[in-house]
């Protein structure tokens, strides 16, 4: 008796151990949007971050599955209305950007639960970002 629980055992833990390797796997952020737009359906997670973007690239809306998108350290002083296309995305960085104005659009994403502004150069926010229902950070 003691022999099987031994043997079940293992196959639960080894069972446990593949899936979070593919859990892993599948969080794991993209961090080239060429790559990314080979499978846009498969995209969550995009990490153009410290890319030295000045502007943001229109295909970035093709990644209609998309949950977080890090955009942080970059250049651009406006974002690309491709963004507001993102209607999964659930955490959205932009800090230690450039950006001057933050459009209404923002409140399109309804489904933002982090939205990170910090070291930009925003003088006013638009009164969408007050509709988010589910924003937490």
């Amino acid at each position: 008796m003691n022999y099987r629980f031994t043997n079940i055992l293992k196959v639960i833990i080894f069972f446990c151990f593949i899936f979070e390797i593919q859990s892993e796997e599948i969080q794991k952020p993209y961090k080239n949007l060429a790559k990314a737009l080979q499978n846009p359906a498969d995209v969550r997670n995009l990490d153009l971050s410290f890319q030295g973007l000045k502007t943001l690239p229109n295909k970035i809306g093709q990644l209609k599955n998309l949950q977080k998108l890090d955009l942080g350290g970059n250049e651009p002083t406006i974002l690309s209305k491709e963004i507001w296309q993102l209607k999964d995305l659930q955490k959205l960085n932009l800090n230690n950007n450039k950006l001057t104005v933050l459009p209404k659009e923002i409140g399109q994403l309804q489904n933002l639960q982090e939205l990170s502004l910090h070291s930009n150069e925003l003088v006013n926010l638009p009164k969408e970002i007050g509709q988010f229902k589910n924003l937490q950070n």
